[in-house]
């Protein structure tokens, strides 16, 4: 499993990998370990003292050519690859995270570990570049040119489970923690059950009230910016796909297609309709076509006027029989599907902005308010604004 740093950086540029490459060697172990970079001292003091303590084990791999990944009590991971070029000389790729963590997940860990981080944990969290195994598995059949990696025979894992038992403080006073990132995991919680109802409107909407605008502006000067939040975004549909019952073959497909895409500048894909196609595909595959096209056209227009009439308009087909075919395979009306999809938008509207009802309403596709509360209260039994007073005394709790 050798590499050069020419294929290494290859490879990082064609999975948008933004790990650091640190050029190392035998004779100067400690020296080289100290060259990773890391946003916090204490952390690096974790980690390096950790990887101090492996050296034996870590050599002894790298010069049988195995890769060497090393998991420490601070959820980061480094990994270390056998140069092809200089047997004495070896790469580490900079810490990385596995997986999105939460701000307060990671303030708890380093709690755990008696670490009195002075700096802002949220800085700390985002300043990790994040490598799903998914990527780790590309990487490793690229570094190989080859897929049929034996794990076991070609990568060993060492993992730091040393985490100390100490009292639980209390450390809301502590940091500045920005809500939107202190929520992260529950942001990720919400996303991926809109993403498994298939839910386009809402997904945009979430992406959207946290800075990633989804509309692709043709602005040269922002096209980096840009891509990489189409990035973002296509990175986690991904990772949320993976264990769901979507065929694992075209999620992967679909974010290699798309990601190639954007790495051309090519902002033409629909991402997050094209990740709730593949759940629909799986979802209503027992649904009959006319059935499944009816879903998909409510799904892209919930936000614009719609009507039974514009829905058989446009797959052309008569809409007695669309509504008595629909009803009979789905359990419920058309019309009651679409005030389903709306109201749910709006509920997460009255929970986590402070938009108007008014503006409420005309976001998610009702164009008179007060049609929009008789609806609500139908739906939920009380009006929008006791809904959000009831959802804040919720989060207050």
């Amino acid at each position: 499993m050798k590499s050069n740093l020419n294929k290494l950086n290859r490879i990082l540029d064609i999975l948008d990998i933004d790990n650091q490459i640190v050029c190392g060697s035998f004779d100067n172990y400690e020296e080289s370990i100290d060259k990773i970079k890391f946003s916090n001292n204490d952390i690096k003091t974790v980690v390096i003292r950790y990887l101090q303590r492996m050296r034996k084990s870590i050599e002894y791999n790298l010069k049988k050519e195995k890769l060497v990944k090393v998991y420490s009590s601070v959820a980061v991971y480094t990994l270390f690859v056998p140069s092809e070029e200089n047997e004495n000389k070896f790469y580490i790729l900079s810490p990385y995270l596995e997986n999105y963590i939460s701000v307060n997940d990671y303030k708890e860990m380093l709690i755990k570990q008696s670490l009195d981080i002075e700096d802002n944990v949220k800085n700390l969290v985002v300043s990790f570049p994040v490598t799903n195994k998914k990527k780790f598995n590309y990487l490793l059949e690229l570094i190989a040119e080859r897929e049929d990696i034996n794990y076991l025979d070609e990568i060993e894992i060492f993992q730091d489970t040393s985490v100390k038992t100490t009292k639980k403080i209390t450390y809301d006073t502590q940091y500045g923690v920005n809500e939107i990132l202190e929520n992260q995991a529950k942001l990720h919680r919400e996303l991926r059950e809109a993403l498994l109802l298939g839910d386009i409107t809402k997904i945009e909407m979430m992406f959207d009230l946290r800075g990633y605008s989804l509309t692709c502006v043709d602005y040269p000067t922002e096209d980096n910016a840009h891509r990489r939040k189409l990035n973002y975004v296509n990175d986690v549909l991904h990772a949320m796909l993976l264990n769901s019952e979507a065929n694992l073959i075209d999620v992967d497909s679909l974010w290699i297609n798309i990601k190639n895409k954007l790495d051309n500048y090519d902002f033409s894909e629909d991402i997050i309709r094209k990740y709730c196609l593949l759940i629909d595909k799986e979802r209503y595959k027992n649904k009959q076509q006319v059935v499944r096209n009816c879903i998909l056209y409510i799904n892209d227009h919930i936000r614009e006027k719609i009507s039974l009439n514009d829905v058989s308009d446009h797959l052309g087909v008569n809409k007695s029989y669309l509504s008595s075919i629909f009803n009979r395979e789905m359990g419920f009306s058309i019309v009651d599907y679409i005030h389903n999809k709306r109201i749910s938008n709006s509920k997460y509207l009255l929970s986590n902005t402070d938009f108007s009802i008014s503006e409420i309403s005309d976001y998610v596709g009702y164009y008179d308010t007060s049609y929009f509360i008789r609806i609500f209260k139908s739906l939920e039994k009380i009006t929008p604004l006791k809904y959000r007073e009831l959802s804040a005394k919720e989060k207050n709790i």
